[in-house]
């Protein structure tokens, strides 16, 4: 089974998502590197970019355009 992650988007929890979903939140800049995250079997909410599951959605996706 794919775990399910929860989100803190504006201070709300929000979820559960899946993989799939994260990327798109990742894509929509709801989901960043420094966005608490949770799932089962997480003692506390973390940063995204530290729970290793989650390392490689950031990876796949382009970083922001600069503002030229």
């Amino acid at each position: 089974t794919e775990a399910a992650y929860f989100v803190a988007i504006n201070n709300a929890q929000a979820g559960p998502f899946n993989e799939s979903q994260l990327l798109l939140l990742i894509e929509k800049g709801q989901l960043l590197a420094d966005t608490l995250v949770w799932n089962q079997g997480m003692t506390g909410w973390q940063k995204a970019s530290s729970v290793s599951e989650l390392q490689n959605l950031f990876s796949q996706t382009p970083p922001p355009l600069p503002n030229i």
